[in-house]
C-alpha cells in the first residue's frame, strides 16, 4: 500500500511539471489503485502451501501396528518418526533382537527327527484294501506327513494312519519336520486280491466284456440294418416306381404288382376304371399306415396315390424275420413263410389270406375281425396275407 502512494506522489509532480497530462494522470492513478487492491485480495486468502496432513504411517497408532505386523518396517519408522524415549527404543530394539536371535538359534539347536515304523522296514506284499501304517517320530514335536496329508502324532512320538490301497503297487511317502530340519521315508505297498475277490473280479470282467461284446453286435446289427435299408431304398428306385398323384395306367405307369417298402400314416390309394372322379370308377381302393402290395392290371384307366410316399415294383423282402411279423399286406414266400401264426391280439383286429393283391373282394381267401388274439395257417399257395390292428404275429 505503501509503494502505491509514492508511486501516485510521482505521478502528481510529473503532472505538474507538464511531463503528463491531466488524462495519462488519472489513467496512471486508476491502474495503480486496481494494483493495490488486487494485492490487498490475494493477501487475505489462505496459504495454499500447508503443510500437508501428517501420513498415517507417521503417526504413533500406525508405527506400532508395523511393529506388530513387519517389526523390521516399525523398528525404522519408529527411530525416524517417534520423539519417544530413547530408552524406550532401545528396549523396543533390544527386543524384537532377541526374537530373531533366538529363531536363529533354535533353528540352528533343532534336532533332525527320526522315522521308525512298526513292521515295515522294507517294501512289502499285503491283501485287503487297507493297511494301518504306524510308527514313532523322535523328537514328539515333530509334524507328520503321510502322502501328503498331516497325521496326529501323539506325546510319545507315536503315529498311526489308515491307507485305502488300490490293486497293484502303491507309494507311500511319510515326511517329518521339526523346526526347519527334515527326514522323509518312502515305501511301496503291493497289494494283491485274495482269491474271493479274484473270482469277483474275474466275474465282473467277464460280464463286461459280455456287455461290450453286445453292445458291439447291437451296433453291427443297427449299422447292417441301416446299410441292408439304404440298398434296398437304393434297388427300388433302381425299378419302376412312382409317386403321389393320379397316373394314367399305360401312359404313366406300366401295368404290373407294386409295393410300399415302408408304412406311412394316412396312406389312400385306388385302381380306377375311369378319371370321373364317382365311386362307379373305383375298382378297389383302401387306407393304410402300413406297408401296402397292389396289382394293377393292364385294363385299368388310372391309380391314385395320396400320403403312400413311393411305389415300387422292387418286391424284395421287407421284413427282419419270415416268421415274426406285424401291420401290413405281405408277398407269402418273400416277407414270411407258410405256417400257423398267432397274434398278440388287439383290438379292432382285421386279417385275410389273399390270392392275389388287386384288393378286389373275390382275392380274398378267408378273413375275420377279432378283438383278440387270434390263430391262422397261412397256406404255401396263398399270394399274401394283410394284417391291421392285430399286433405281432409269430410263427407257432
Amino acid at each position: 500500500m505503501e509503494q502505491s502512494l509514492d508511486d501516485l506522489a510521482k505521478l502528481s509532480e510529473l503532472k505538474e511539471k507538464g511531463i503528463i497530462t491531466e488524462e495519462e494522470f488519472q489513467q496512471k492513478k486508476a491502474q495503480l489503485l486496481q494494483l493495490s487492491s488486487n494485492q490487498e485480495t490475494q493477501s487475505q486468502k489462505p496459504n495454499e502451501n500447508v503443510e500437508e496432513k501428517e501420513k498415517w504411517y507417521k503417526k504413533p497408532f500406525g508405527i506400532i501396528a508395523l511393529l506388530i505386523l513387519f517389526f523390521p518396517v516399525g523398528l525404522f519408522l519408529m527411530w525416524k518418526y517417534t520423539d519417544w524415549h530413547k530408552n524406550i527404543k532401545w528396549g523396543i530394539t533390544g527386543f524384537f533382537a532377541l526374537i530373531v536371535i533366538w529363531s536363529i538359534v533354535s533353528s540352528a539347536l533343532a534336532k533332525t527327527p527320526v522315522i521308525t515304523l512298526n513292521d515295515f522296514e522294507a517294501d512289502k506284499t499285503v491283501t485287503g484294501s487297507e493297511y494301518s501304517l504306524s510308527g514313532k517320530v523322535d523328537p514328539p514335536s515333530s509334524e507328520v506327513k503321510i502322502n501328503g496329508k498331516s497325521v496326529e502324532v501323539k506325546e510319545d512320538g507315536s503315529f498311526t494312519y489308515s491307507l485305502s490301497l488300490e490293486e497293484g503297487v502303491n507309494e507311500i511317502k511319510i515326511e517329518a519336520n521339526n523346526s526347519g530340519k527334515t527326514a522323509e521315508l518312502s515305501r511301496k505297498l503291493t497289494r494283491e486280491l485274495t482269491e474271493e475277490e479274484k473270482v469277483a473280479k474275474a466275474a465282473e470282467e467277464k460280464r463286461k466284456a459280455e456287455e461290450e461284446a453286445k453292445r458291439k453286435a447291437e451296433e453291427e446289427a443297427k449299422k447292417a440294418a441301416e446299410e441292408a435299408k439304404k440298398k434296398a431304398e437304393q434297388e427300388a428306385l433302381s425299378k419302376p416306381h412312382f409317386g403321389d398323384g393320379t397316373h394314367q395306367v399305360g401312359k404313366d405307369i406300366k401295368p404290373g404288382t407294386y409295393r410300399t417298402r415302408s408304412g406311412s400314416s394316412g396312406c389312400y390309394y385306388a385302381r380306377l376304371s375311369g378319371f370321373g372322379g364317382d365311386l362307379d370308377n373305383i375298382i378297389s381302393n383302401d387306407n393304410t399306415s402300413a406297408p401296402a402290395v397292389v396289382t394293377i392290371a393292364a385294363s385299368d384307366k388310372g391309380f391314385e396315390s395320396s400320403g403312400c410316399g413311393t411305389w415300387t415294383q422292387d418286391l424284395s423282402q421287407i421284413t427282419s424275420s419270415k416268421t415274426s411279423f406285424g401291420d401290413g399286406i405281405f408277398i407269402v414266400g418273400t416277407d414270411l413263410v407258410a405256417g400257423t401264426y398267432r397274434s398278440t391280439g388287439a383290438s379292432g383286429c382285421y386279417y385275410a389270406r389273399l390270392s392275389g393283391f388287386g384288393g378286389d373282394l373275390n382275392q380274398i381267401i378267408a378273413n375275420n375281425n377279432t378283438d383278440s388274439a387270434a390263430i391262422v395257417t397261412i397256406a404255401a399257395s396263398d399270394k399274401g396275407f394283410q394284417s391291421s390292428g392285430c399286433g405281432t404275429w409269430t410263427k407257432q
